[in-house]
């Protein structure tokens, strides 16, 4: 799986990928988004979209990411990429997770 946090230094992103301390990538409900784990989230977003939390995370191996570690939201944006072929599969797998795990 190609998971990676990130943040922006002068004049260059840092990218940080899992470490294999856990396998916390991501976990989401309708309250909240949240990105490593291992005590801390990489990167919290409340289930509104507007406020956030970045703090150190055993599965990146990250510093806070932001410039602060309680932040408002400015704009959010995901990607995600999956080939067209697997689309109905991951469609399918989609309806029969349990509510709160994200699967990518």
């Amino acid at each position: 799986m190609g998971f990676f946090v990130f943040t922006d230094a002068p004049g260059h992103p840092v990218v940080y990928r899992p470490t294999g301390a856990n396998r916390y990538y991501t976990l989401c409900s309708s309250d909240f988004l949240a990105i490593g784990g291992g005590g801390h989230f990489a990167i919290y977003l409340d289930g509104d979209l507007l406020n956030g939390s970045s703090s150190v995370s055993e599965t990146y191996g990250n510093p806070c990411l932001a410039r602060s570690q309680d932040f408002e939201v400015k704009e959010v944006e995901l990607w995600g990429f999956i080939y067209a072929s697997k689309y109905e599969e991951m469609l399918a797998l989609s309806r029969m997770e349990s509510p709160g795990i994200c699967r990518w």
